[in-house]
């Protein structure tokens, strides 16, 4: 006998976590969580990096689907820095005493696929995920860090410039990406092509 109107799904596990980045960075929030904002959309960027080697684009960046562990363990590494290799490049990220995670992979699509939500580029890539996440950002640090405000929003422009770039973004281009923001967010992020010893990390993650 055959079953009728079944399809293939993806069904996804996670442990339960503490909060959102709604809730814990509502609009308005006050500008003393600026550095923990950074540290998590960099911890994001990271997540959707190793999602691109996979070829996914996340496609659907509320604040609500971006969830944090917050352990005591977490607390005792706060100010360390995560540690990831991606592409013979060290790049560590600030960790400020929560790990952020990407959570609801119900809009998740192939890089490249179609999508009508993104017309203006007439494509879907691991950049508009990340124009995404620096627009929710931004939102809360409009007032309150125009400095880093006016940072994402050229950086936004920089994704956007270059339209064949945005279409299939190579390795090379994302490690620039990285580099320019390394350039202007160093207490948050730094990218070297060998190990540093001198940083002190709490673990090593590869995105390969």
């Amino acid at each position: 006998m055959k079953l009728k109107g079944l399809r293939k799904c993806l069904l996804v596990f996670s442990e339960l976590a503490d909060g959102s980045a709604s809730k814990y960075f509502p609009i308005g929030m006050s500008g003393n969580k600026r550095d923990e904002i950074l540290s998590m959309m960099l911890q994001v960027i990271m997540a959707c990096l190793t999602l691109k080697k996979e070829n996914i684009v996340h496609g659907d960046f509320n604040f609500g689907n971006i969830l944090y562990h917050s352990e005591e363990e977490e607390v005792i590494n706060k100010g360390k820095y995560l540690h990831y290799l991606y592409n013979g490049y060290h790049i560590y990220v600030r960790h400020l005493g929560k790990l952020w995670v990407l959570w609801d992979f119900g809009s998740m699509t192939k890089e490249g696929d179609l999508d009508k939500l993104n017309d203006r580029i007439n494509t879907n890539t691991f950049m508009i995920d990340i124009v995404e996440l620096f627009d929710k950002v931004n939102k809360r640090l409009r007032h309150t860090s125009p400095d880093i405000f006016r940072f994402l929003e050229n950086m936004t422009s920089y994704i956007f410039n270059d339209k064949n770039n945005l279409r299939n973004p190579k390795e090379n281009d994302i490690i620039e990406f990285i580099k320019n923001m390394s350039s202007y967010l160093n207490f948050f992020i730094i990218i070297s092509d060998k190990e540093r010893y001198d940083i002190d990390t709490i673990d090593t993650l590869y995105i390969i």
